[in-house]
């Protein structure tokens, strides 16, 4: 590989070794600042301290607002949802878990619509659970960018991308990206069940898994090209 293409890497390995310790800094700093959280919703745990949260929000339409949700949505046990036009001014309540009551109003070339969320228990303990859970998370994306800064470290004073050490640091720094994954999926599950006081449920976010495979794709690429490369040398 020719002297102009190794400095590009080399360059390329300082700068990325820059970025990743500002990365760095900031995680900690996240890291920090939840673990300052932790230790406060910890302190008011013993008081037993509930917070209940109740939502209302407006949805406001200068045309007709039921032809537009009438494919997406239903309210109760009415047919259709331009019949909520019946009950102007009236309270509808409704059987659903995130909703409680509809109230109508008719404006000018329109109604306005006003829901009123199901009130949702936010207890200490479950929150004191998700900031641990978050530590954990945030401990391993800290961990996942030391092990990249170790190989932009490498990068930087390498005379070749498919040398032993750089395949060996590339290869750890995949493997750290597994936890921060499964972790990144966790932490979001508990935190919507949180945030809506239903049951946990875990889902799969694919652009994380394929953030994850497209890494491990690399890697086996890397370690071809060194076979080849060490091929080349043996024959020379």
């Amino acid at each position: 590989m020719n002297n102009s293409r190794i400095r590009n890497i080399n360059t390329a390995g300082k700068f990325g070794r820059y970025i990743t310790i500002f990365l760095i800094i900031i995680a900690i700093s996240a890291f920090v600042m939840t673990a300052i959280g932790t230790a406060a919703a910890i302190a008011v745990s013993k008081q037993e301290v509930n917070v209940k949260v109740q939502t209302n929000f407006d949805v406001t339409s200068n045309g007709n607002i039921f032809d537009k949700l009438k494919n997406y949505m239903s309210v109760g046990d009415l047919e259709n949802i331009e019949d909520l036009a019946k009950y102007d001014g009236q309270t509808i309540k409704v059987n659903d878990e995130d909703i409680s009551e509809i109230t109508v109003t008719q404006i000018d070339n329109g109604y306005s619509v006003n829901a009123k969320t199901n009130e949702i228990t936010l207890t200490t303990k479950n929150l004191i659970g998700n900031l641990v859970l978050t530590l954990v998370y945030i401990a391993s994306i800290i961990f996942a960018l030391f092990m990249f800064r170790n190989l932009m470290k490498i990068m930087s004073t390498c005379e070749t991308p498919f040398a032993e050490d750089v395949i060996k640091r590339m290869t750890t720094f995949a493997n750290s990206l597994v936890p921060v994954a499964i972790l990144s999926m966790i932490t979001k599950g508990f935190w919507e069940s949180f945030n809506s006081g239903n049951m946990f449920d875990f889902n799969i976010d694919f652009g994380v898994v394929l953030l994850v495979a497209v890494v491990y794709v690399l890697v086996m690429i890397f370690k071809y090209g060194a076979e080849l490369q060490q091929e080349a040398d043996e024959t020379l």
